[in-house]
């Protein structure tokens, strides 16, 4: 019978140790997942800021309605 207590202990032991690993490795995944979020917004904010630049840059050409160029930005 101690015999068993003490393997019912160690598969504790054990499970305790996988529970906490994993709530370890849950902490660094969600972390990482903040910070490629956080990326990817600055990114998209970036994006955001070359489109209305470019934008800009289109609708001082003189022309450009010619070219179906507006009509492909409004597609997008």
């Amino acid at each position: 019978m101690n015999e068993d207590l003490q393997a019912l202990a160690l598969r504790i032991d054990r499970l305790i140790e996988g529970m906490q690993q994993l709530a370890d490795s849950n902490r660094a995944l969600r972390a990482q997942l903040t910070q490629a979020q956080a990326r990817q917004h600055a990114l998209e904010q970036r994006m955001e800021q070359a489109r209305a630049k470019v934008k800009s840059a289109l609708d001082r050409l003189p022309g450009v309605e010619s070219l179906g160029i507006a009509d492909h930005e409004a597609a997008h």
